[in-house]
Protein backbone atom coordinates (compact mmCIF):
# COMPACT_ATOMS: atom_id res chain seq x y z
CA UNK A 1 0.00 0.00 0.00
CA UNK A 2 3.11 2.28 -0.17
CA UNK A 3 2.68 2.71 -3.80
CA UNK A 4 0.03 5.18 -2.69
CA UNK A 5 2.76 7.63 -1.88
CA UNK A 6 4.26 7.20 -5.53
CA UNK A 7 0.90 8.23 -6.91
CA UNK A 8 0.87 11.03 -4.50
CA UNK A 9 3.94 12.08 -5.48
CA UNK A 10 3.29 11.81 -9.34
CA UNK A 11 -0.34 13.66 -8.68
CA UNK A 12 1.88 16.66 -7.14
CA UNK A 13 4.07 16.64 -9.69
CA UNK A 14 1.04 16.71 -12.36
CA UNK A 15 -0.62 19.46 -10.10
CA UNK A 16 2.30 21.80 -9.76
CA UNK A 17 2.45 21.68 -13.58
CA UNK A 18 -1.58 22.03 -14.06
CA UNK A 19 -1.95 24.47 -11.00
CA UNK A 20 0.58 26.74 -11.11
CA UNK A 21 0.05 26.92 -15.04
CA UNK A 22 -3.53 27.45 -15.27
CA UNK A 23 -3.12 29.64 -12.53
CA UNK A 24 -0.76 31.96 -14.32
CA UNK A 25 -2.96 31.63 -17.12
CA UNK A 26 -6.23 32.03 -15.08
CA UNK A 27 -4.14 35.45 -13.97
CA UNK A 28 -5.44 36.54 -17.06
CA UNK A 29 -9.46 36.64 -16.17
CA UNK A 30 -8.99 39.47 -14.61
CA UNK A 31 -7.42 41.28 -17.52
CA UNK A 32 -9.97 39.63 -20.04
CA UNK A 33 -13.10 40.90 -17.91
CA UNK A 34 -11.67 44.14 -17.17
CA UNK A 35 -10.69 45.31 -20.29
CA UNK A 36 -12.48 42.77 -23.15
CA UNK A 37 -16.10 44.44 -22.29
CA UNK A 38 -19.04 44.00 -22.31
CA UNK A 39 -19.43 40.25 -22.11
CA UNK A 40 -20.55 39.83 -25.36
CA UNK A 41 -17.07 40.28 -26.79
CA UNK A 42 -15.56 37.54 -24.86
CA UNK A 43 -18.64 34.77 -26.17
CA UNK A 44 -16.31 33.57 -29.13
CA UNK A 45 -13.68 32.78 -26.46
CA UNK A 46 -15.72 29.78 -24.79
CA UNK A 47 -17.67 28.74 -27.94
CA UNK A 48 -14.32 27.82 -29.74
CA UNK A 49 -12.91 26.47 -26.55
CA UNK A 50 -15.95 23.93 -26.26
CA UNK A 51 -15.73 23.05 -29.95
CA UNK A 52 -11.53 22.52 -29.38
CA UNK A 53 -12.27 20.05 -26.55
CA UNK A 54 -14.43 18.20 -28.78
CA UNK A 55 -11.86 18.43 -31.71
CA UNK A 56 -9.30 17.37 -29.47
CA UNK A 57 -11.25 14.12 -28.56
CA UNK A 58 -12.04 13.37 -32.08
CA UNK A 59 -8.97 14.05 -33.03
CA UNK A 60 -6.95 12.05 -30.80
CA UNK A 61 -10.11 9.17 -31.19
CA UNK A 62 -8.72 7.15 -28.04
CA UNK A 63 -5.12 6.89 -29.11
CA UNK A 64 -3.78 7.90 -25.99
CA UNK A 65 -5.47 6.16 -23.60
CA UNK A 66 -5.04 2.81 -26.03
CA UNK A 67 -0.96 3.81 -26.19
CA UNK A 68 -1.13 2.93 -22.24
CA UNK A 69 -2.80 -0.27 -22.75
CA UNK A 70 -0.36 -1.64 -25.07
CA UNK A 71 2.41 0.28 -23.97
CA UNK A 72 2.26 -1.67 -20.56
CA UNK A 73 1.08 -4.92 -22.27
CA UNK A 74 4.41 -7.76 -22.31
CA UNK A 75 3.27 -9.52 -25.39
CA UNK A 76 3.86 -5.24 -27.09
CA UNK A 77 7.28 -3.59 -28.72
CA UNK A 78 6.65 -0.26 -26.38
CA UNK A 79 8.68 1.15 -29.15
CA UNK A 80 6.28 -0.19 -31.60
CA UNK A 81 3.10 1.27 -29.98
CA UNK A 82 4.75 4.62 -29.46
CA UNK A 83 5.97 4.64 -33.52
CA UNK A 84 2.02 3.44 -34.71
CA UNK A 85 0.33 6.17 -32.02
CA UNK A 86 2.26 9.01 -33.13
CA UNK A 87 2.10 8.45 -36.86
CA UNK A 88 -1.95 7.82 -36.80
CA UNK A 89 -1.95 10.83 -34.98
CA UNK A 90 0.46 13.08 -36.96
CA UNK A 91 -1.18 11.90 -40.31
CA UNK A 92 -4.54 12.50 -39.77
CA UNK A 93 -4.09 16.06 -37.74
CA UNK A 94 -2.09 17.52 -40.42
CA UNK A 95 -4.57 16.50 -42.80
CA UNK A 96 -7.31 18.22 -40.69
CA UNK A 97 -5.25 21.02 -39.75
CA UNK A 98 -4.67 21.87 -43.49
CA UNK A 99 -8.37 21.52 -44.31
CA UNK A 100 -9.13 24.02 -41.31
CA UNK A 101 -6.27 26.83 -42.25
CA UNK A 102 -8.02 26.23 -46.50
CA UNK A 103 -11.44 27.20 -44.89
CA UNK A 104 -11.10 29.12 -41.74
CA UNK A 105 -13.51 32.13 -43.47
CA UNK A 106 -16.34 29.53 -44.43
CA UNK A 107 -15.85 28.13 -41.12
CA UNK A 108 -16.53 31.12 -39.40
CA UNK A 109 -18.72 32.55 -41.40
CA UNK A 110 -20.97 29.02 -40.68
CA UNK A 111 -21.59 29.65 -37.20
CA UNK A 112 -21.92 33.26 -37.16
CA UNK A 113 -18.28 34.20 -36.64
CA UNK A 114 -17.32 35.58 -39.67
CA UNK A 115 -16.47 39.24 -38.69
CA UNK A 116 -14.03 37.51 -35.87
CA UNK A 117 -12.73 34.50 -39.05
CA UNK A 118 -9.05 35.60 -38.11
CA UNK A 119 -9.75 33.66 -34.76
CA UNK A 120 -10.55 30.80 -36.22
CA UNK A 121 -7.02 30.53 -38.31
CA UNK A 122 -5.38 30.72 -34.95
CA UNK A 123 -7.73 28.64 -33.17
CA UNK A 124 -6.97 25.72 -36.13
CA UNK A 125 -3.55 25.95 -35.37
CA UNK A 126 -3.83 25.38 -31.48
CA UNK A 127 -6.01 22.52 -31.95
CA UNK A 128 -3.53 20.83 -34.25
CA UNK A 129 -0.23 22.01 -32.21
CA UNK A 130 -1.60 20.62 -28.86
CA UNK A 131 -2.60 17.35 -30.93
CA UNK A 132 0.62 16.92 -32.14
CA UNK A 133 1.79 16.69 -28.43
CA UNK A 134 -0.43 14.08 -27.46
CA UNK A 135 1.84 11.17 -27.52
CA UNK A 136 4.97 12.74 -26.60
CA UNK A 137 3.77 13.84 -23.23
CA UNK A 138 1.69 10.08 -23.01
CA UNK A 139 5.10 8.85 -22.92
CA UNK A 140 6.14 10.64 -20.24
CA UNK A 141 3.93 10.40 -18.30
CA UNK A 142 4.37 6.52 -19.03
CA UNK A 143 7.53 6.75 -18.08
CA UNK A 144 7.06 8.76 -14.68
CA UNK A 145 8.92 11.75 -16.08
CA UNK A 146 6.77 13.87 -14.42
CA UNK A 147 9.23 16.72 -13.65
CA UNK A 148 10.08 17.40 -17.67
CA UNK A 149 6.53 16.94 -18.66
CA UNK A 150 5.50 20.18 -16.08
CA UNK A 151 8.12 22.54 -17.21
CA UNK A 152 7.37 21.91 -20.54
CA UNK A 153 3.61 22.61 -20.20
CA UNK A 154 4.62 25.56 -17.35
CA UNK A 155 6.87 27.05 -20.31
CA UNK A 156 3.98 27.28 -22.66
CA UNK A 157 1.17 28.40 -20.56
CA UNK A 158 3.85 31.22 -19.28
CA UNK A 159 4.96 32.22 -22.62
CA UNK A 160 0.88 32.30 -23.63
CA UNK A 161 0.31 34.39 -20.47
CA UNK A 162 3.18 36.96 -21.65
CA UNK A 163 1.90 36.92 -25.04
CA UNK A 164 -1.61 37.73 -23.73
CA UNK A 165 -0.47 40.59 -21.71
CA UNK A 166 1.61 41.96 -24.90
CA UNK A 167 -1.45 42.04 -26.88
CA UNK A 168 -3.91 43.11 -25.10
CA UNK A 169 -2.57 45.37 -22.34
CA UNK A 170 0.96 47.09 -23.25
CA UNK A 171 0.51 47.40 -27.20
CA UNK A 172 -2.65 48.82 -26.78
CA UNK A 173 -1.53 51.02 -23.77
CA UNK A 174 0.89 52.52 -26.09
CA UNK A 175 -1.34 52.85 -29.41
CA UNK A 176 0.42 50.25 -31.26
CA UNK A 177 -3.17 48.03 -31.71
CA UNK A 178 -6.51 48.17 -30.04
CA UNK A 179 -7.55 45.89 -27.43
CA UNK A 180 -9.45 42.71 -29.69
CA UNK A 181 -10.42 39.42 -28.66
CA UNK A 182 -8.80 37.88 -31.19
CA UNK A 183 -5.11 38.39 -29.51
CA UNK A 184 -6.61 35.93 -27.13
CA UNK A 185 -6.72 33.02 -29.76
CA UNK A 186 -2.72 34.97 -31.06
CA UNK A 187 -1.21 33.83 -27.92
CA UNK A 188 -2.51 31.12 -27.22
CA UNK A 189 -1.14 29.50 -30.76
CA UNK A 190 2.07 30.88 -29.85
CA UNK A 191 2.43 29.30 -26.47
CA UNK A 192 1.41 26.13 -28.03
CA UNK A 193 3.82 26.35 -30.74
CA UNK A 194 6.40 26.67 -27.84
CA UNK A 195 5.29 23.38 -26.22
CA UNK A 196 6.00 21.30 -29.70
CA UNK A 197 9.56 23.49 -29.86
CA UNK A 198 10.20 22.32 -26.09
CA UNK A 199 9.43 18.66 -27.00
CA UNK A 200 11.90 18.25 -30.30
CA UNK A 201 13.40 16.15 -28.43
CA UNK A 202 10.75 13.68 -27.43
CA UNK A 203 9.21 14.67 -31.25
CA UNK A 204 12.05 12.80 -32.93
CA UNK A 205 12.33 10.10 -30.26
CA UNK A 206 9.01 8.41 -32.41
CA UNK A 207 9.73 6.76 -36.01
CA UNK A 208 7.25 7.37 -38.55
CA UNK A 209 5.90 4.11 -39.42
CA UNK A 210 2.46 2.10 -38.48
CA UNK A 211 2.01 -1.59 -37.22
CA UNK A 212 -0.76 -1.92 -39.62
CA UNK A 213 -2.43 -5.16 -37.18
CA UNK A 214 -1.40 -2.98 -34.31
CA UNK A 215 -3.35 -0.22 -35.64
CA UNK A 216 -6.32 -2.02 -35.67
CA UNK A 217 -5.72 -3.71 -32.60
CA UNK A 218 -5.35 -0.27 -30.98
CA UNK A 219 -8.13 1.36 -32.89
CA UNK A 220 -10.79 -1.40 -31.75
CA UNK A 221 -9.70 -0.43 -28.47
CA UNK A 222 -10.18 3.29 -28.81
CA UNK A 223 -12.87 3.86 -30.35
CA UNK A 224 -15.27 3.35 -27.48
CA UNK A 225 -13.47 5.78 -25.66
CA UNK A 226 -13.63 8.15 -28.76
CA UNK A 227 -17.11 7.50 -28.41
CA UNK A 228 -17.42 7.57 -24.67
CA UNK A 229 -14.94 11.51 -25.28
CA UNK A 230 -17.32 12.68 -27.76
CA UNK A 231 -20.48 12.21 -25.18
CA UNK A 232 -17.91 13.61 -21.98
CA UNK A 233 -17.30 16.63 -23.99
CA UNK A 234 -21.44 17.02 -24.36
CA UNK A 235 -21.63 16.80 -20.76
CA UNK A 236 -18.40 19.33 -20.14
CA UNK A 237 -18.27 22.23 -22.26
CA UNK A 238 -21.02 21.72 -24.81
CA UNK A 239 -23.55 23.54 -22.67
CA UNK A 240 -21.75 26.90 -24.10
CA UNK A 241 -22.74 26.32 -27.29
CA UNK A 242 -26.25 25.19 -26.39
CA UNK A 243 -26.93 28.53 -24.22
CA UNK A 244 -25.99 30.39 -27.50
CA UNK A 245 -28.71 28.61 -29.46
CA UNK A 246 -31.22 28.18 -26.47
CA UNK A 247 -31.12 31.89 -24.82
CA UNK A 248 -32.85 35.11 -26.41
CA UNK A 249 -30.87 36.02 -29.48
CA UNK A 250 -30.05 39.24 -28.11
CA UNK A 251 -28.73 38.49 -25.02
CA UNK A 252 -27.16 35.58 -25.53
CA UNK A 253 -23.62 36.44 -25.94
CA UNK A 254 -23.67 38.55 -22.84
CA UNK A 255 -25.24 36.03 -20.90
CA UNK A 256 -22.71 33.18 -22.40
CA UNK A 257 -19.77 35.58 -21.70
CA UNK A 258 -20.96 36.28 -17.61
CA UNK A 259 -21.58 32.47 -17.58
CA UNK A 260 -17.80 31.09 -18.80
CA UNK A 261 -15.91 33.78 -16.83
CA UNK A 262 -18.14 32.68 -13.75
CA UNK A 263 -17.54 29.09 -14.63
CA UNK A 264 -13.66 29.80 -14.54
CA UNK A 265 -14.00 30.16 -10.30
CA UNK A 266 -14.69 26.23 -10.10
CA UNK A 267 -10.73 26.43 -11.51
CA UNK A 268 -9.07 24.94 -8.27
CA UNK A 269 -11.12 21.67 -7.70
CA UNK A 270 -11.11 20.94 -11.96
CA UNK A 271 -7.03 21.86 -11.61
CA UNK A 272 -6.52 19.06 -8.81
CA UNK A 273 -9.36 16.55 -10.77
CA UNK A 274 -6.98 17.17 -13.86
CA UNK A 275 -3.58 16.49 -12.20
CA UNK A 276 -5.35 13.66 -10.40
CA UNK A 277 -6.53 12.37 -13.95
CA UNK A 278 -3.09 12.60 -15.29
CA UNK A 279 -1.68 10.59 -12.83
CA UNK A 280 -3.87 8.13 -12.06
CA UNK A 281 -4.48 6.22 -15.66
CA UNK A 282 -0.47 5.20 -15.48
CA UNK A 283 -0.90 4.40 -12.32
CA UNK A 284 -3.58 2.49 -11.95
CA UNK A 285 -2.35 0.38 -15.13
CA UNK A 286 0.90 -0.31 -13.85
CA UNK A 287 -0.14 -1.51 -10.75
CA UNK A 288 -2.91 -3.87 -12.16
CA UNK A 289 -1.15 -7.00 -11.53
CA UNK A 290 -0.18 -6.43 -7.80
CA UNK A 291 -1.68 -8.90 -5.31
CA UNK A 292 -3.22 -5.42 -2.99
CA UNK A 293 -4.46 -3.32 -6.12
CA UNK A 294 -7.94 -3.36 -5.53
CA UNK A 295 -6.84 -2.51 -1.59
CA UNK A 296 -4.84 0.05 -2.81
CA UNK A 297 -7.69 1.65 -5.59
CA UNK A 298 -10.21 1.78 -2.64
CA UNK A 299 -7.78 3.80 -0.65
CA UNK A 300 -7.08 6.36 -3.44
CA UNK A 301 -10.63 6.79 -4.06
CA UNK A 302 -11.25 7.41 -0.25
CA UNK A 303 -7.94 10.23 0.46
CA UNK A 304 -9.16 11.95 -3.09
CA UNK A 305 -12.88 12.33 -1.68
CA UNK A 306 -11.46 13.62 1.61
CA UNK A 307 -9.15 16.20 -0.79
CA UNK A 308 -11.73 17.41 -2.66
CA UNK A 309 -14.53 17.64 0.06
CA UNK A 310 -11.85 19.84 1.77
CA UNK A 311 -10.94 21.84 -1.61
CA UNK A 312 -14.52 22.67 -1.68
CA UNK A 313 -15.71 24.14 1.65
CA UNK A 314 -12.32 26.08 1.03
CA UNK A 315 -13.67 27.55 -2.45
CA UNK A 316 -17.25 28.51 -0.81
CA UNK A 317 -15.34 29.34 2.52
CA UNK A 318 -13.50 32.45 0.48
CA UNK A 319 -15.73 32.72 -2.79
CA UNK A 320 -16.72 36.46 -1.17
CA UNK A 321 -13.52 37.54 -2.27
CA UNK A 322 -12.46 35.20 -4.84
CA UNK A 323 -15.94 36.56 -6.83
CA UNK A 324 -13.36 39.88 -7.35
CA UNK A 325 -11.06 37.75 -9.69
CA UNK A 326 -13.55 38.19 -12.22
CA UNK A 327 -14.31 41.94 -13.72
CA UNK A 328 -17.88 43.23 -12.04
CA UNK A 329 -19.86 43.20 -15.32
CA UNK A 330 -19.47 39.24 -15.19
CA UNK A 331 -20.53 38.68 -11.06
CA UNK A 332 -23.79 38.79 -11.48
CA UNK A 333 -23.91 34.32 -12.58
CA UNK A 334 -21.38 33.76 -9.62
CA UNK A 335 -24.49 31.36 -7.87
CA UNK A 336 -23.45 29.17 -10.53
CA UNK A 337 -19.91 28.29 -8.70
CA UNK A 338 -21.32 26.15 -5.94
CA UNK A 339 -23.32 24.01 -8.36
CA UNK A 340 -19.78 23.32 -10.89
CA UNK A 341 -17.74 23.08 -8.26
CA UNK A 342 -19.19 20.33 -6.42
CA UNK A 343 -19.85 18.72 -9.82
CA UNK A 344 -16.18 18.88 -10.34
CA UNK A 345 -15.90 16.72 -7.07
CA UNK A 346 -18.57 13.58 -8.74
CA UNK A 347 -16.68 13.94 -11.73
CA UNK A 348 -13.05 13.29 -10.34
CA UNK A 349 -14.98 10.39 -7.85
CA UNK A 350 -16.18 9.71 -11.74
CA UNK A 351 -12.04 9.16 -13.07
CA UNK A 352 -12.05 6.83 -9.90
CA UNK A 353 -14.50 4.54 -10.43
CA UNK A 354 -14.50 4.18 -14.01
CA UNK A 355 -11.07 2.41 -14.34
CA UNK A 356 -12.95 -0.90 -14.49
CA UNK A 357 -13.64 -0.65 -17.65
CA UNK A 358 -10.09 0.03 -18.46
CA UNK A 359 -8.25 -2.40 -16.59
CA UNK A 360 -11.12 -5.19 -18.27
CA UNK A 361 -10.77 -3.93 -21.52
CA UNK A 362 -14.34 -3.29 -21.35
CA UNK A 363 -13.69 0.53 -22.75
CA UNK A 364 -17.08 0.47 -24.65
CA UNK A 365 -18.81 0.51 -21.03
CA UNK A 366 -17.35 3.73 -20.83
CA UNK A 367 -18.94 4.88 -24.07
CA UNK A 368 -22.02 3.75 -22.66
CA UNK A 369 -21.92 5.89 -19.44
CA UNK A 370 -20.68 8.90 -21.32
CA UNK A 371 -23.72 8.47 -23.95
CA UNK A 372 -25.97 7.96 -20.90
CA UNK A 373 -24.60 11.27 -19.41
CA UNK A 374 -25.02 13.18 -22.95
CA UNK A 375 -28.63 12.54 -23.22
CA UNK A 376 -28.83 14.11 -19.18
CA UNK A 377 -26.92 17.32 -19.96
CA UNK A 378 -28.88 17.31 -23.43
CA UNK A 379 -32.38 16.80 -21.81
CA UNK A 380 -31.84 19.26 -18.82
CA UNK A 381 -30.45 22.05 -21.02
CA UNK A 382 -32.89 21.73 -23.51
CA UNK A 383 -35.65 21.61 -20.94
CA UNK A 384 -33.93 23.79 -18.19
CA UNK A 385 -32.37 26.45 -20.16
CA UNK A 386 -35.77 28.11 -21.99
CA UNK A 387 -37.11 28.03 -18.27
CA UNK A 388 -34.61 28.76 -16.02
CA UNK A 389 -31.53 30.29 -17.58
CA UNK A 390 -28.17 29.09 -17.55
CA UNK A 391 -28.70 28.14 -13.98
CA UNK A 392 -29.85 25.13 -16.01
CA UNK A 393 -26.94 24.31 -17.75
CA UNK A 394 -24.88 24.60 -13.99
CA UNK A 395 -26.96 22.11 -12.84
CA UNK A 396 -26.67 19.51 -15.83
CA UNK A 397 -23.33 19.37 -14.59
CA UNK A 398 -24.15 18.10 -11.67
CA UNK A 399 -26.65 15.91 -12.41
CA UNK A 400 -24.51 14.41 -15.41
CA UNK A 401 -21.79 13.61 -13.35
CA UNK A 402 -23.68 12.35 -10.67
CA UNK A 403 -25.30 10.24 -12.76
CA UNK A 404 -21.95 9.11 -14.62
CA UNK A 405 -20.63 8.27 -10.59
CA UNK A 406 -23.20 6.57 -9.65
CA UNK A 407 -23.95 4.13 -12.86
CA UNK A 408 -20.05 3.51 -13.27
CA UNK A 409 -19.72 2.05 -9.26
CA UNK A 410 -22.86 -0.09 -9.99
CA UNK A 411 -21.63 -2.12 -13.03
CA UNK A 412 -17.61 -1.88 -12.08
CA UNK A 413 -18.52 -3.49 -8.50
CA UNK A 414 -20.18 -6.20 -10.82
CA UNK A 415 -17.42 -6.53 -13.28
CA UNK A 416 -14.40 -5.64 -11.19
CA UNK A 417 -15.23 -5.37 -7.30
CA UNK A 418 -13.04 -3.30 -5.21
CA UNK A 419 -13.75 -2.69 -1.35
CA UNK A 420 -14.63 1.30 -1.46
CA UNK A 421 -15.29 2.28 2.25
CA UNK A 422 -18.89 3.71 0.51
CA UNK A 423 -19.96 4.67 4.12
CA UNK A 424 -17.00 6.81 4.94
CA UNK A 425 -17.13 8.22 1.72
CA UNK A 426 -20.75 9.42 1.26
CA UNK A 427 -20.29 10.79 5.04
CA UNK A 428 -17.58 13.49 3.63
CA UNK A 429 -19.75 13.84 -0.01
CA UNK A 430 -22.41 15.12 2.43
CA UNK A 431 -20.10 17.35 4.95
CA UNK A 432 -18.72 18.92 2.42
CA UNK A 433 -22.19 20.06 0.82
CA UNK A 434 -23.53 20.96 4.15
CA UNK A 435 -20.51 23.08 5.16
CA UNK A 436 -20.06 24.88 1.54
CA UNK A 437 -23.84 25.64 1.97
CA UNK A 438 -23.53 26.96 5.56
CA UNK A 439 -20.10 29.02 4.45
CA UNK A 440 -21.73 30.87 1.58
CA UNK A 441 -25.62 30.75 1.89
CA UNK A 442 -26.53 30.54 5.34
CA UNK A 443 -23.41 32.49 6.95
CA UNK A 444 -23.72 34.86 3.80
CA UNK A 445 -19.39 34.65 2.20
CA UNK A 446 -18.29 35.49 5.90
CA UNK A 447 -14.77 34.37 5.39
CA UNK A 448 -13.46 33.96 9.20
CA UNK A 449 -17.00 31.76 9.75
CA UNK A 450 -16.23 30.19 6.57
CA UNK A 451 -12.46 28.90 7.32
CA UNK A 452 -13.32 28.05 10.94
CA UNK A 453 -16.31 25.31 9.17
CA UNK A 454 -12.92 24.02 6.83
CA UNK A 455 -10.72 23.49 10.06
CA UNK A 456 -13.56 21.62 12.05
CA UNK A 457 -13.75 19.52 9.08
CA UNK A 458 -9.86 19.04 8.61
CA UNK A 459 -10.30 18.21 12.41
CA UNK A 460 -12.79 15.50 12.30
CA UNK A 461 -10.57 13.92 8.92
CA UNK A 462 -7.59 13.66 11.30
CA UNK A 463 -9.52 12.35 13.89
CA UNK A 464 -11.44 9.41 11.70
CA UNK A 465 -8.43 8.91 9.49
CA UNK A 466 -5.28 9.08 11.00
CA UNK A 467 -4.13 5.92 11.63
CA UNK A 468 -5.23 4.18 8.21
CA UNK A 469 -3.42 6.74 6.75
CA UNK A 470 -0.11 6.46 8.69
CA UNK A 471 -0.84 3.05 7.98
CA UNK A 472 -1.28 3.02 4.15
CA UNK A 473 1.33 5.64 3.78
CA UNK A 474 4.03 3.18 5.09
Amino acid sequence: MGIVKSLTGQTAYYGISSMLGRLLNYLLVPLWTRLIVPPDNLAIVHVLYAWAALLNVLLTYGMETAFFRFSTDPSCDRKKVGDTAFTALFTTTTAAMVLGLLFFRQIAGAIDYGAQARCLFYFVLIVAFDTYAVIPFARLRLENRALRYAVIKLAGIALTAAMNLLLICVLPYYGVMRIDVESVFLGNAVGSALVLVLLGKDLWGFSIRIDRALLRRMLSYGWPILIGGTAYVVNEVMDRVFLRELLPQDTAEYTLGVYGACFKLAIFITLFVQAFRLAVEPFFFSHAKDRDARQTYAAVTLYFTIAVAAMYIGVMANLSWLQLIIGEQYRSGIDIVPIVLFANVFLGLYYNLSMWYKLTDRTRWGAYISILGAVVTVSVIFYGVPRYGYMAAAWSHLLTYGTMMLVSYGFGQYFYPIPYRVGRIVMYLLLAWGGGYLAWYVCGGNPWIGNAILLVFCALVYLLERKDFRKTMA
